[in-house]
């Protein structure tokens, strides 16, 4: 009918609208978890590895809380799925229905109402089933984490990353030098140093001028 047709639609819309919900909460921790692990790497750069492990497991965190919603997710939309599929099983029990009611043939609506009303339950009760032992699996791996993997394997993997990113730079500026040599930092330095030698002899001779000597 008209109402049940409305019903289902509200019903998978909101479906619908908890799956995105989701989607976009995964979304938030997964910008959050990377915006920590390049807070962990600009600690370790600067040697500051008791902030950088603070920061992975802040990353290890948001990583656990991904998995879990990851899963939740995938098996609220196996479920809807397979509740979607019903419909056509609706619309042949229907189209019996109005077919037994036709020909009068009581017993046999009668039968399979009870049937459906029995088979309803059966799925209830598998549904049931399912939702416990997904749950004692995420429990499960929730204490073992084995699924993300732990602060000290993620300090490794960042401390091998920024070694590669280290080399990779010294190889790209040693294939970069030539014959000619930039000037270095100190060098550079002379000329303001010249300068304040400059200074202080100008200031010598107003000094000596002031007080009527030659200035030389």
């Amino acid at each position: 009918s008209d109402v049940r047709l409305s019903q289902r639609r509200k019903a998978l819309r909101a479906a619908g609208d908890a799956i995105d919900f989701v989607k976009d909460k995964m979304s938030e921790l997964q910008a959050d978890r990377d915006a920590k692990w390049k807070e962990a790497a600009g600690y370790l750069k600067n040697g500051q590895k008791p902030a950088a492990r603070q920061a992975l497991a802040l990353v290890r965190d948001c990583d656990v809380k991904l998995t879990l919603l990851d899963r939740r997710r995938w098996l609220f939309e196996s479920i809807v799925m397979k509740l979607e599929s019903v419909e056509p099983d609706r619309a042949f029990a229907e189209a019996l229905s109005a077919l037994a009611k036709v020909v009068s043939v009581d017993p046999e609506l009668t039968a399979q109402a009870l049937g459906e009303a029995a088979e309803k339950c059966d799925v209830l009760k598998e549904v049931e089933k399912a939702w416990n032992r997904q749950y004692a699996r995420e429990m499960n791996g929730f204490g073992g984490g084995a699924a993300v993997p732990s602060v000290e394997d993620m300090m490794k993997d960042l401390e091998g990353s920024l070694a590669n990113e280290k080399s990779a730079k010294s190889a790209n500026k040693a294939e970069g030098q030539s014959g000619e040599k930039k000037p270095s930092e100190k060098p550079s330095e002379k000329p303001s140093e010249k300068a304040t030698t400059a200074n202080i002899a100008e200031i010598l001779r107003n000094i000596a001028k002031a007080m009527g000597g030659s200035g030389k």
